[in-house]
């Protein structure tokens, strides 16, 4: 096969996993050799925080983010899912939902009973609610059903708030909404849109003080007005608008010495901000003492923890100082599409990425970032005996890439042979193996020559993850272009059995990454296009799958001695580890 076919073989595959606007999701795994492969007696106990990679705090676009009971955050993104997470960001659940296809606003109340405010297709003006969830995602009951005001009559709910004393406020455009804990309006504030006194001109945000009188701050004004609990209007200031009019009001929050704080955006300007309650200024951050670019018109959201302000913006969670709103710290998103995780011998995990290639300590947390941070694909990395980290991308193919153990360039191995490398592994003699995706099949290269040859040749269709194990035997999955098998091959590249490819344990899909337990030899697979795991004996076997409410896109999988097996979970922007039943593990 010539290179421009294997291209195009290549490309086919590649297209498998393509999602909308994203880029190629694709992995392989490797690397036996990485930990502990010639004395797996040797167990390392992993204890800290995972996944690694912060996955819930750098998720993309966190809508209506919330500080709920029991040191949990919860929040929504712009898929409509609802993640209730540890106030370290570790995802506790996450769920759909069901009957709601557009979420607008989301809050907690002190019982830890999630309020969502939306609609449902496939007649939305009409289908208008205010529901409540647990925190396990189950529904208990609708508080508010717009149906029974006049459905597309009421404006479409949004930003609710809880009282202490059961009651509901909603947005409803230039409206705010009063329930009572049944559900039974009982004051509007602002029921006419305009300018003048006591009416609310468009979006708005808003806060509610102990004794139910309001607070509001519109888009098309700098006026912050107050009104009575019973809804007539009180009192009104100007407060010092930063984003120059009609920008939104996206949260407003009135602490108890009288001072407010509030996120506005509009254009290519957002920003956070506070004013006492006179309307003067007393501080506001544009983003970019974060050490970063400004914040921008993207969706922000606010909530107050333990004597911080926390700013949901796109991947990030920013945490500012109440006293004074000093910056603090921020939750980046450090893995972006991971493909690939490996470890070596002293435990660091090595992780490859499509922003990098990224290190880890034995406790799961950061170290450092090397490689290409753009554009690159680092579909599979393993480390040597001697501790140098070989790295492959997509997207720079007939290269294998070194790096000494602190991230530092060593050059690259050249593979003129590998149009399209997915999958990396090393041996315990220090033997390479990259399966190339583009046509150029298995590749050995001894470390010790650096010269490539072709292993198992005509034996495979398109060898896509590999993983080398301590017994000699090589682990790939054979990918057709529309569905994947296992294959092991002996040391010499003799076809010694083959796996998922009949029965209850039939792969098929796309599953690209695959490993084994150095002590049982139980193989692992990790099925993209399904969202599992599939687990099978050493002689090839099935066993059980596995797989978790989270799993987007597995990609990349290894498992230690230790009985652990940790997941690259592609879109879902973290490695996620288990135990070997199945079982998610946060340490």
């Amino acid at each position: 096969m010539n290179r421009g076919t294997s291209l195009k073989v290549f490309t086919a595959l590649c297209m498998l996993f393509l999602l909308g606007a994203c880029t190629i999701n694709a992995e392989m795994f490797g690397g036996a050799k990485d930990l502990l492969s010639e004395d797996p007696g040797n167990q390392l106990t992993l204890k800290g925080q995972f996944p690694l990679g912060d996955p819930a705090f750098s998720g993309e676009f966190k809508n209506y983010v919330t500080a709920a009971p029991g040191n949990r955050f919860v929040f929504a993104t712009f898929d409509d899912d609802v993640y209730v997470t540890t106030d370290a960001g570790v995802i506790i659940k996450k769920f759909t939902p069901p009957g709601v296809t557009s979420i607008s606003g989301l809050t907690v109340d002190s019982n830890g009973v999630i309020y969502i405010t939306g609609s449902y297709d496939p007649n939305p003006n009409d289908t208008r609610f205010i529901r409540k969830f647990d925190m396990d995602g189950n529904y208990i009951g609708e508080a508010v059903t717009y149906t029974d005001e006049g459905g597309g009559a009421v404006a479409l709910p949004e930003n609710p708030y809880v009282a202490p004393d059961g009651s509901i406020y909603v947005s409803a455009f230039s409206q705010i909404r009063k329930y009572n804990a049944a559900g039974t309006l009982q004051t509007t504030y602002g029921s006419v849109q305009g300018t003048n006194d006591g009416e609310i001109q468009g979006t708005h945000s808003f806060s509610v003080e102990s004794d139910g009188s309001v607070y509001v701050a519109d888009t098309w004004s700098d006026r912050l007005q107050k009104f009575n609990a019973n809804g007539t209007f009180n009192s009104k200031f100007t407060w010092p608008r930063q984003v120059p009019a009609p920008s939104i009001v996206t949260s407003l929050m009135r602490e108890s010495n009288g001072d407010f704080v509030l996120t506005e955006r509009m254009g290519g300007d957002g920003r956070i901000t506070s004013f006492d309650g006179t309307g003067t200024l007393k501080w506001t951050r544009d983003g970019t003492e974060r050490g970063s670019a400004k914040y921008d018109s993207n969706l922000m959201s606010l909530t107050k923890y333990n004597g911080f302000y926390y700013l949901g913006y796109r991947d990030s969670l920013v945490l500012y100082n109440v006293a004074d709103g000093t910056f603090f710290k921020e939750y980046k998103k450090m893995l972006s599409n991971p493909f690939s995780v490996t470890r070596n011998k002293d435990g660091f995990f090595f992780v490859g990425a499509g922003n990098g290639l990224h290190k880890f300590n034995a406790k799961g947390e950061w170290q450092l970032t090397f490689g290409s941070t753009s554009g690159a694909m680092y579909s599979g990395v393993a480390v040597s005996s001697d501790d140098t980290v070989y790295a492959i991308d997509i997207v720079n193919p007939g290269k294998v890439f070194k790096y000494d153990i602190n991230g530092n360039s060593l050059g690259f191995l050249a593979v003129p042979t590998s149009a399209a490398p997915y999958g990396l592994s090393i041996d315990k003699n220090d033997n390479l193996f990259v399966a190339d995706g583009g046509g150029g099949g298995l590749i050995k290269i001894p470390l010790a020559t650096g010269v490539p040859a072709a292993f198992a040749a005509g034996q495979y269709t398109i060898p896509a993850g590999v993983s080398c194990q301590p017994d000699g035997t090589v682990l790939i999955m054979d990918f057709n272009g529309a569905a994947s098998i296992g294959k092991r091959f002996n040391a010499d590249g003799t076809l010694a059995d083959t796996f998922g490819n009949a029965g209850p344990g039939t792969i098929g899909g796309t599953a690209l990454g695959v490993t084994a337990d150095p002590i049982s030899g139980r193989i692992y697979v990790a099925h993209a296009t399904a969202n599992k795991i599939m687990v099978y004996e050493s002689n090839g076997d099935y066993v059980t799958d596995f797989t978790n409410a989270d799993f987007n896109q597995p990609f990349g999988i290894y498992a230690d001695s230790a009985g652990d097996i940790f997941v690259a979970d592609q879109l879902n922007n973290n490695v996620k580890k288990f135990k070997s039943d199945g079982t998610m593990a946060t340490e």
